[in-house]
């Protein structure tokens, strides 16, 4: 089990490397009291060492407050 939570910490380390985006979302969210997770293919694909092309979250933030976090930083 150890070799795989350090497969995944490794693919995290350069899932974040390859898209610093991740840490100022995260940071984003976080400042406002809210969740956010990566989901999906790319996680999936940072675990496989695959290009991973898109990112995917995931938030407990209601629509309405992530088009407020994201205005001006983003396309909201």
């Amino acid at each position: 089990m150890q070799a795989l939570h350090l497969a995944r910490d490794a693919a995290i380390e350069r899932l974040v490397a390859a898209h610093p985006v991740l840490d100022e979302v995260g940071a984003v969210f976080t400042a406002a009291g809210f969740e956010v997770d990566l989901v999906g293919g790319s996680v999936r694909d940072a675990i496989l060492d695959r290009d991973v092309v898109d990112l995917d979250f995931a938030t407990d933030a209601r629509p309405e407050q992530m088009q407020r976090l994201l205005s001006g930083w983003a396309d909201a």
